[in-house]
């Protein structure tokens, strides 16, 4: 959780929302984050402009810069700190598998070892003479709190621009039929009760993901277990072609021709619903995380009213 910029302190904070010093701010520059198949990568470079003193703490190596990264999803909290060798730059490196949507980072100077009677010129005139001792943990300044939201099933490739997944209204009565005669898209029609319910509610990005996973799971399952039965009937379609490159990426490069081929080891090791659980990359987590959202959703409203 961020922090609130009506918190109280009993000893002077730099920040923007604070005015206990006449002069100085915390600079953050955000690089932009990469990721490969393995870990998401972050980088904040910090500095503190305009205020010797807290410089002084920092080049005296009593307080470091440090990002605290949040996700309520994956029930992670962690703080990372810049090092000696490159003060000011916080480089953050996660498991893809410990984040997945919203995820908070909230970038701080906290003291990392015991600072005794801390003055400052700087100080407003309530301060003015007066001096502080921090405690390690404590906040020297408080810097940018931002958050994203990072990859799961509603932003991923199924439910997309580019998606091999299309989601139609049907004029049947049935729930939802998926439809494999399209070369390029997989189709997936709803009933028009059930179309109008998924287009009045995926305005919503959490429960676009909701209804997402609800769609796509099931969806994905029948298509699989239609590629099972057929052979290769389907082989010259691009979304085959796009399911089984994705297929190989999560399943230690075993794609159909060998999941599915009677002469393999693996053949029969996993149902349908086991490889479609895979592609997705854990669904249930998903729905569970976007539940998760919304929950805390409602807990910030309720709080900010």
């Amino acid at each position: 959780m961020h922090i609130r910029k009506n918190r109280c302190f009993t000893y002077p904070v730099l920040a923007e929302f604070s005015r206990v010093y006449t002069s100085g701010y915390f600079y953050t520059e955000v690089k932009p984050h990469t990721e490969t198949d393995k870990e998401y990568c972050f980088n904040f470079i910090c500095s503190i402009k305009k205020n010797q003193d807290i410089d002084n703490l920092i080049k005296s190596g009593q307080c470091r810069f440090c990002c605290l990264v949040e996700c309520q999803a994956t029930k992670l909290r962690q703080d990372y700190y810049d090092s000696n060798d490159n003060i000011g730059v916080i480089d953050i490196r996660i498991p893809v598998s410990d984040l997945c949507g919203k995820v908070e980072f909230s970038v701080s100077l906290v003291a990392v070892s015991e600072i005794k009677n801390f003055t400052s010129e700087l100080f407003c005139k309530e301060f003015k003479g007066m001096s502080f001792n921090y405690a390690p943990g404590d906040y020297i300044a408080i810097g940018i709190q931002t958050d994203i939201v990072l990859p799961r099933l509603s932003d991923s490739q199924y439910v997309d621009n580019e998606s091999i997944l299309v989601i139609e209204r049907a004029e049947s009565k049935d729930s939802m039929k998926v439809y494999l005669s399209d070369p390029k898209k997989i189709k997936i029609r709803l009933n028009q009760d059930h179309y109008k319910t998924y287009a009045r509610f995926k305005k919503d990005k959490s429960l676009k993901s909701l209804l997402s996973q609800m769609i796509a799971l099931p969806a994905i399952a029948e298509v699989l277990a239609e590629i099972r039965a057929s052979g290769d009937t389907y082989s010259n379609r691009i979304w085959y072609s796009k399911l089984n490159e994705i297929l190989k990426k999560v399943n230690n490069g075993n794609g159909f021709e060998k999941i599915f081929n009677p002469e393999e080891e693996c053949f029969d090791e996993f149902t349908a619903l086991d490889l479609a659980q895979k592609i997705l990359k854990n669904p249930l987590t998903s729905a569970f995380a976007a539940l998760s959202d919304l929950y805390h959703k409602d807990d910030e409203e309720a709080f900010n009213e």
